[in-house]
């Protein structure tokens, strides 16, 4: 069976089939079709399959060891294989990482109290948490530890996407000050642009950092 074939028969399209034909891999026949099966057999559908490697075509260069034990440590932590399945068409590049990174973060979001069942819920909601640097993943925890929201960030992971730091610290502290009550859908101000927040408030980011940094 050729390389056309073997891709063909899993449902890629042609550009596709193209595009990894030209790519530079020793033995590409055997570590495709080695890493195409390794999916099949756990479960992914062909359309995972081919949605993952169209997102990110080096996957199917990977050694299957080096993919095999990032799955392998998902389970470890409770996930199905359904869920990561799901988790891997959202981010393939999660499969790129080292284990020990993955690991890293997964220990920094246990340090800041999230239970192992928390920090699932986060990473099947968005998987991208775990593209963070550790020392960057690191900084927005410190931060947002302080807000005292660890609920409203279980059920809302997004709000790790912190633009500036010291301002939704300032922020908050004003909020507090007006005896603001926070919820899952208005905590979004704390994150908003300055024209939203100041519209909303009546009080400029440059006000703000004088009173309240």
């Amino acid at each position: 069976m050729s390389l056309k074939t073997l891709l063909k028969n899993y449902g890629f399209d042609d550009k596709t089939i193209l595009k990894i034909e030209k790519m530079p891999i020793q033995n590409k026949m055997n570590i495709i079709k080695t890493n195409l099966k390794y999916f099949e057999n756990i479960g992914f559908s062909h359309l995972s399959i081919i949605t993952i490697i169209k997102k990110y075509y080096n996957i199917i260069n990977y050694n299957l060891k080096f993919i095999e034990e990032k799955i392998e440590y998902f389970k470890k932590l409770n996930f199905t294989l359904k869920e990561i399945e799901l988790i891997i068409v959202s981010k393939p590049t999660i499969l790129a990482y080292e284990l020990s990174t993955i690991i890293s973060k997964i220990d920094i979001l246990q340090k800041y109290d999230f239970s192992q069942e928390e920090i699932k819920h986060m990473i099947i909601k968005m998987p991208s948490l775990l593209s963070f640097s550790v020392n960057n993943l690191e900084k927005k925890l410190q931060i947002l530890s302080k807000l005292n929201i660890k609920k409203i960030i279980v059920h809302n992971p997004k709000l790790t996407f912190i633009q500036s730091e010291i301002l939704t610290l300032v922020r908050y502290k004003y909020l507090l000050s007006i005896n603001y009550s926070f919820n899952d859908k208005n905590i979004r101000y704390l994150f908003a642009d300055n024209k939203k927040f100041t519209t909303k408030f009546k009080i400029t980011k440059e006000e703000l950092l004088k009173k309240y940094k």
